[in-house]
């Protein structure tokens, strides 16, 4: 029962840095790839692909 409290706030800071839905982090992250799909569709993809491989 030690700082319940500091690791939820740690656990929802950490969720946003990798972009989870739910989180700042993911808004700029959707924008930036719906933005690279109307522009160029591999493009697109390829950023898709590193941000889901970057969050694993």
């Amino acid at each position: 029962h030690r700082m319940p409290s500091y690791a939820l706030i740690f656990m929802f800071f950490t969720m946003a840095s990798v972009g989870l839905p739910g989180t700042g982090g993911f808004v700029g992250e959707i924008l930036a790839l719906l933005g690279a799909f109307e522009a160029n569709t591999w493009v697109a993809f390829f950023a898709a692909t590193g941000l889901i491989l970057g969050a694993a």
